[in-house]
């Protein structure tokens, strides 16, 4: 388990002090999430905090993956942790390879999971379906691990011609012929 996870699952970020007084050269974009639910913050804000473009933000509004934030009487739009967790979901699932489509069929049933004190696939539909979801990820990854691993094969055939033939010749110019 990730040591910066705090008990209800949030994670610290740098600028906590959780990580002591050092920091990474090149620190990983971690999601701070306020213990204040109502704490409001304007986009820039969460773009910062989630580690997510201003733009990314809006498009993701467009796309219904985050709900219309609650505007200010002069315009300005008003972000809650609930929407830092949201991009927190959307990030986590884009890691584990999903499409935003897709990402928007899990989460609704992400939210009625989440709902329930106990759950297992048998008693669940929506688990299951995010469970089917996986597995057919998982699929996909397999798939394109075996496609890389013969595109490899290729390359490590053309480069030992290409190394063992006296007069190198492009592999693809002999393979036009």
């Amino acid at each position: 388990m990730d040591p910066r996870l705090l008990p209800y699952g949030r994670l610290l970020s740098y600028s906590d002090g959780a990580f002591g007084s050092t920091r990474p050269a090149k620190p990983a974009h971690v999601f701070c999430i306020s213990h204040k639910r109502d704490a409001q913050m304007r986009i820039g804000e969460l773009a910062s905090r989630s580690g997510i473009e201003v733009p990314t933000i809006r498009y993701y509004e467009t796309l219904g993956l985050l709900p219309p934030a609650p505007r200010t009487p002069s315009g300005y739009r008003n972000y809650s942790a609930a929407d830092l967790e949201r991009l927190a979901f959307i990030k986590h699932n884009q890691m584990l390879g999903f499409t935003l489509r897709e990402i928007g069929l899990l989460k609704p049933l992400h939210r009625i999971v989440s709902r329930l004190a106990r759950v297992t696939p048998a008693d669940s539909r929506e688990l299951q379906s995010i469970i089917t979801m996986l597995e057919d990820k998982q699929h996909d990854i397999d798939g394109k691990i075996a496609t890389l691993r013969k595109l490899r094969r290729q390359v490590v055939v053309a480069l030992k011609r290409l190394r063992e033939q006296p007069n190198a010749v492009c592999p693809a110019s002999v393979h036009s012929l």
